[in-house]
């Protein structure tokens, strides 16, 4: 966590006990500075208000959005790099990231190392609003490599990496000698952990607090980890474009929006959905100087609530959400293999615009791929080679290539989907 993370950290803790109109101003405020910076240094967004014959000037408060486009991942994935990023940013000193998430659609992503400080910052803010101390030690099941920061090489905000790579019984041994206070990571994965407890009376995992990082949390995966390490885990609402959006606290009534870091609307049938009543989430990033993403598209349904949390925070409720669940895939030996490690695999394929992964026998794959400007033959072998390296060879892939993947009833695509009971 650099220093700028630690300086937002102490200015914004209590930003969530402010009055709502205090919070409503300085999401205003925000709003009108990424509008004006994003038609005066984006080509995209110029051309966008252009073509909508709006002006900065006419965007001066959150009801105003609706007068603007909405953009989705599609859209941006079609678009060259000089006409998406601000003309005013060194890309170098970006810190780059390729998200994917439920959709199958892979996106290149930038941000200013000021704006990554902040968003650092709102999800520890999160953390620590839930409880989380700084001496914890902190175990994340994900895709990636080990890495300590300068602040946890001094034992404050210790974080372990507990790789997807690792099957799930080498899981548990791993945690059963780290022992952590804290354990975050996604449902799937989670779910699979907490099923192979339950089977085992003298597993010594017990983490005091369990955080879901992002994914679609559906009630019956939340009663099955709740149940197996004696905890009430709570669920973040993130994506890897955005960051943390939303957040439960321990009333467990719903999701906490950062209004200070988002707008955050909910539409059905294109106009605002009334409280209680399903809407397609759509966000606008008000710390993305690098990329701006303004009205974008999330892929996901939710709700929000007029009501306030009994917990006395003002930060508006979202009462409820629903995504896309991803699923582990079965090897013909049986060996569970988690989406995370699949999705970061195809993400850094060039030439793919969506993916689609869909077992109905054990040993068994079929996979979708919507082609790209980059897509060439050697694409689909480079997905062959990199699904087997993780699925085994003897895996029975297919792989075919359409130019779209039409999306899953209720208009959701669901990028990985498994049919297979996983055995435990």
């Amino acid at each position: 966590m650099p220093f700028e993370s630690l300086y937002y950290l102490y200015r914004y803790r209590k930003v969530p006990w402010l009055k709502i109109n205090e919070l409503k101003e300085m999401q205003r405020k925000k709003l009108r500075a990424i509008i004006k910076h994003a038609y005066e240094n984006v080509v995209y967004y110029r051309r966008l208000f252009d073509s909508a014959r709006i002006k900065p000037s006419d965007i001066d408060d959150v009801e105003d959005l609706a007068k603007i486009p909405i953009t989705t991942k599609l859209v941006l994935q079609n678009l060259p790099l000089s006409e998406i990023i601000a003309r005013n940013v060194l890309l170098s000193k970006c810190k780059r990231m390729i998200i994917s998430g439920p959709s199958g659609q892979p996106l290149k992503i930038f941000f200013t190392r000021k704006d990554y400080s902040f968003l650092e910052m709102v999800w520890a803010r999160g953390f620590l609003e839930n409880g989380l101390k700084f001496t914890d030690k902190r175990v994340s099941i994900e895709y990636g490599l080990p890495f300590k920061s300068w602040v946890q090489r001094l034992g404050v905000w210790r974080k372990e990496l507990l790789s997807v790579e690792n099957d799930p019984q080498s899981q548990v041994f791993i945690l059963e000698k780290m022992n952590p206070d804290v354990l975050t990571g996604y449902p799937f994965d989670l779910e699979v952990l907490a099923s192979m407890i339950k089977k085992k009376e003298d597993i010594g995992i017990h983490p005091r607090l369990i955080f879901n990082i992002g994914s679609f949390l559906d009630k019956e995966t939340r009663d099955v980890i709740n149940s197996a390490f004696g905890v009430k885990m709570f669920d973040y609402y993130a994506s890897g474009e955005l960051g943390c959006m939303a957040w439960e606290c321990s009333e467990h009534r719903g999701y906490h929006m950062n209004i200070d870091a988002f707008v955050t609307e909910f539409l059905k049938d294109g106009s605002p959905a009334a409280p209680g009543e399903k809407g397609k989430i759509i966000c606008t990033a008000l710390h993305s100087y690098a990329m701006p993403l303004i009205r974008y598209e999330t892929g996901d349904v939710g709700m929000y609530s007029d009501e306030q949390c009994p917990c006395g925070r003002s930060l508006p409720l979202m009462s409820y959400r629903e995504g896309c669940a991803n699923t582990f895939i079965v090897t013909p030996t049986g060996k569970l293999v988690s989406p995370c490690l699949l999705v970061n695999i195809l993400k850094v394929i060039p030439g793919i615009t969506q993916y689609k992964l869909v077992q109905e026998r054990k040993g068994e794959l079929k996979v979708q791929l919507a082609k790209g400007k980059e897509f060439s033959p050697e694409t689909v072998n480079q997905v062959m080679q990199g699904l087997k390296k993780v699925l085994g060879d003897e895996m029975d892939i297919e792989i075919k290539v359409v130019e779209q993947i039409p999306p899953d009833p209720p208009g959701k695509i669901h990028s990985i989907i498994s049919k297979v009971p996983l055995g435990f």
